[in-house]
């Protein structure tokens, strides 16, 4: 089983979902799950020094995380692609037709309406508050990945 984790340029919102699902399927001794992230934008890049910095007081650690563009064996290699907005849905359903059934917003898949906001360029509190949210829903959506 793969998951993936999508934002606009997979810096801040998606890098730190993945690493807080790993974290949680690693505490669990889960090994046969493999969690990824990408971006519509700008691959190569790191994570945001707010993301790394956030993510590193919660026992994750981003430093090596170099951001990759969405494409088409990325979407075809997942099982679940987990976006951080109905945009990012929408454009991945509109660009990849075959990720339809697979593809939900982070919300959406919890049970809950809303998109996560985007931190990028705004203070640490705003990042914390985004790594919190995450935390928050991968820890209520856990066991139905697992189930998956």
């Amino acid at each position: 089983m793969k998951v993936l984790f999508v934002c606009t340029g997979n810096t801040c919102r998606s890098p730190m979902a993945a690493g807080i699902l790993k974290k949680k399927l690693e505490s669990r001794g889960i090994k046969d799950i493999i969690v990824d992230s990408c971006g519509f934008i700008s691959g190569g890049m790191s994570a945001s020094s707010y993301a790394v910095e956030t993510a590193a007081k919660n026992g994750i650690n981003l430093s090596g995380h170099k951001s990759k563009v969405i494409n088409a064996s990325l979407v075809s290699s997942c099982d679940l692609i987990l976006t951080m907005s109905v945009g990012h849905k929408d454009d991945i359903i509109r660009n990849f037709p075959q990720a339809r059934g697979k593809t939900f917003t982070i919300m959406g898949f919890s049970g809950k309406a809303g998109s996560i906001e985007d931190p990028m360029g705004k203070s640490r509190d705003v990042y914390e508050k985004t790594f919190n949210e995450l935390y928050c829903i991968i820890d209520g959506i856990l066991d139905k990945i697992i189930k998956l």
